[in-house]
């Protein structure tokens, strides 16, 4: 039986806070309405709980964490590290959005989306749950989102 989605934002910045923190060292935590993005992923959550999280990046952050996982100038990343480095991303931060969720779920692989021009709390909004926290890191923005699966 599958689980409506019960997390609050409160609860996801709690689970993925030390995350990005471990990632990405001191960071701050911003109103997600603030935040731009240039590039997203998500990764699915079945299980008891049905739903997607959802990573969005400003270029600054992809490129910095390109750079810092591919041990290169972030000159030297190509297109194809920053879209393999924002898949490892989210990956890690939707395993820890997941710890948000109750029950036995599991992670599907990850892939990348499109950025929706729209702001990120109309886009959850629209698609049934706005849960959502953003952080400013290196002067750059990052965001973790559950969005629910809509009921058929």
């Amino acid at each position: 039986m599958t689980h409506v989605l019960t997390t609050s934002p409160s609860a996801l910045q709690h689970a993925v806070s030390a995350t990005v923190e471990a990632l990405f060292g001191v960071c701050n935590e911003i109103s997600p309405s603030d935040a731009q993005f240039d590039l997203a992923g998500a990764v699915g959550i079945s299980g008891a709980t049905t739903a997607t999280v959802i990573v969005r990046v400003d270029d600054l952050i992809s490129r910095r964490y390109a750079s810092e996982m591919f041990g290169q100038s972030e000159s030297e990343v190509t297109p194809t590290d920053i879209a393999d480095a924002l898949l490892e991303l989210t990956n890690v931060l939707g395993g820890a959005a997941k710890t948000a969720l109750d029950g036995e779920c599991v992670l599907t692989l990850p892939w990348i989306v499109p950025v929706d021009e729209r702001s990120t709390s109309e886009v959850e909004s629209e698609a049934g749950h706005d849960n959502v926290v953003a952080y400013e890191i290196y002067g750059g923005t990052l965001s973790v989102s559950i969005v629910s699966e809509r009921a058929s």
